[in-house]
């Protein structure tokens, strides 16, 4: 956290350059943020906690920084394609509806958007009948294990699922990015990113697993803001209304399963 803060007061710091008053409280912040990113450093409990907590992770420490990378890489997007998630497939599915009948600031094609909406959702069937069929389909579903993906760069077909889950994720980045030339579409961008990088992170710690959802809270929140961006691009149109309705329910069986799981 103290990292996404550091990013955000340098961003707000640079955006902010001739506001003299706003610039006195941001240096402020971003003082605190560098001695508490010093602390947090030097903590000498740091190395207690390893201890205890490597047994989530065995072969942790035998894991270089690249694959650490990886890990963090595939964890975070295997939970959003190669897993059925309900926000991301929200998330894609308005950025299609985005650019059926509109074209962004660069000429993209506008099938290259069915591919991050496929993704979402054809891996909430890799168990049933249809990955029995497309047995590559539930291969691919469980390739990143706890330790991330099996990549060599000596075999190409281990560098698939890392490679495919970046070039969706790309694609989504990609078409935000495209949308306008808005503040609004910059600050999705700048959320997207942060969180993006808050949940890459926990790849450096023994506990990206058992930590659960807790680690994509960031993550999550900036799919939210950026679900209610593109939402607010497109429900002026008339032909989108009925996406307000879909929503709606969308919004109504996920308190229902919110209630449920308490």
């Amino acid at each position: 956290m103290v990292i996404i803060l550091l990013l955000g007061n340098s961003l707000l710091l640079y955006v902010t350059r001739g506001n003299k008053k706003a610039l006195g409280r941001l240096a402020f912040q971003f003082v605190v943020t560098v001695l508490s990113l010093i602390m947090i450093a030097l903590a000498p409990g740091n190395s207690v906690r390893k201890v205890k907590e490597i047994h989530w992770l065995p072969l942790f420490p035998t894991l270089s920084p690249f694959k650490k990378i990886e890990l963090g890489i595939s964890s975070t997007l295997d939970h959003f394609f190669f897993s059925f998630d309900v926000l991301a497939t929200i998330l894609v599915i308005l950025l299609f509806a985005f650019y059926i009948n509109q074209k962004g600031r660069y000429k993209i094609p506008r099938t290259v958007f069915y591919i991050p909406v496929l993704f979402s959702v054809i891996f909430w069937f890799k168990d049933t009948l249809i990955g029995k069929i497309y047995p590559g389909l539930k291969k691919m579903g469980g390739a990143v294990t706890i330790y991330g993906t099996d990549i060599s760069l000596a075999n190409l077909q281990s560098i698939l699922p890392d490679l495919l889950l970046i070039v969706v994720s790309c694609i989504v980045l990609l078409g935000i990015f495209s949308s306008g030339n808005s503040k609004r579409m910059w600050l999705v961008m700048v959320a997207m990113l942060l969180g993006l990088i808050s949940r890459i992170m926990m790849g450096f710690s023994p506990t990206i697993w058992a930590s659960g959802e807790r680690t994509f809270l960031f993550l999550y929140e900036a799919l939210i803001f950026g679900c209610f961006y593109l939402y607010d691009q497109i429900e002026k149109k008339k032909e989108y209304q009925i996406l307000t309705h879909i929503l709606i329910g969308i919004g109504g069986l996920a308190f229902c399963v919110i209630l449920y799981t308490v």
